[in-house]
């Protein structure tokens, strides 16, 4: 229970702007000045130095609470027995939200070159998902190109492992990114339009392979070796872990049933070229 009241406290000095701040410096002002007048006493009270009467308005004793709050301290009232511990807490608690206050304000600015910067990158590290994707399918259909102008050579067929490495590697990156989206809070999430579009990616880049491996039999090319097998085994192995996050995307349940329909059917077409 500790722990989690400390993890809430935490959370809202991180999100708290400069307004929710401010407004807890004044209602902390605010209940210190009431503090001081329903909390009176004849040995603890506040009392003005012109006349060394007891202060019996509330109104005096909130400009006292703001006063000390803003560590001012014009003098012409002061805190008499007990009220003198109180009126150093508040001292202490006013510094302390006036420190946040003013670095709130501070950092602004800074926060809002930081968001730029962070939505830059954030960009960058999609559209180069994107692009890998595009550069394995683009590699695919130049193999595919060159059996068909017969000028493909069965070393070639080493390329594809190192395209298939990749194309596992940037499985990997995107569920990354994607399981980022629910365990860190404070990262930038993956829209819908860029989700479903990595997706549809993803499934076009296995149909462009499936294409390679039908043609390679249709040609009677001899691809079936055990690290082709294991390279194109662990993507659909990679996949099927993409896809688990797909549940939590927050895409639209249709749009996710077309995707993973697509996928079952890309899957079985992939295991009937490598195990018939």
């Amino acid at each position: 229970m500790k722990s989690r009241v400390s993890r809430d406290y935490s959370d809202w000095l991180d999100k708290a702007n400069f307004k929710a701040i401010f407004t807890v410096w004044i209602a902390i002002t605010i209940i210190f000045g009431m503090v001081y007048f329903f909390l009176a006493t004849d040995t603890a009270h506040l009392e003005y130095t012109v006349n060394h009467t007891q202060v019996t308005s509330i109104f005096d004793t909130i400009y006292f609470s703001f006063v000390s709050g803003t560590t001012t301290g014009f003098g012409d009232i002061v805190p008499i027995g007990g009220f003198k511990l109180i009126a150093i807490i508040q001292v202490v608690v006013g510094l302390l939200l006036l420190a946040l206050v003013t670095s709130r304000l501070v950092s602004i600015k800074q926060n809002a070159i930081l968001s730029e910067l962070y939505n830059i990158s954030f960009k960058e590290r999609i559209n180069r998902l994107r692009s890998s994707l595009l550069l394995f399918r683009q590699s695919i259909e130049r193999i595919i190109t060159a059996i068909e102008d017969k000028s493909f050579k069965e070393n070639d067929l080493k390329n594809v492992n190192g395209y298939l490495s990749s194309f596992d590697y940037a499985l990997a990156e995107i569920k990354s990114e994607l399981d980022s989206n629910i365990i860190n809070k404070y990262t930038k999430n993956i829209d819908y339009v860029n989700t479903e579009i990595l997706f549809n990616s993803i499934l076009s880049s296995f149909e462009k392979f499936v294409e390679l491996l039908e043609l390679l039999d249709k040609t009677k090319i001899v691809w079936k070796k055990e690290i082709s097998i294991g390279l194109a085994t662990k993507c659909l192995a990679s996949n099927d872990k993409l896809f688990e996050s797909l549940k939590n995307s927050g895409l639209k349940n249709e749009t996710i049933h077309g995707l993973e329909t697509r996928k079952r059917v890309i899957k079985d077409k992939l295991k009937n070229q490598m195990y018939d």
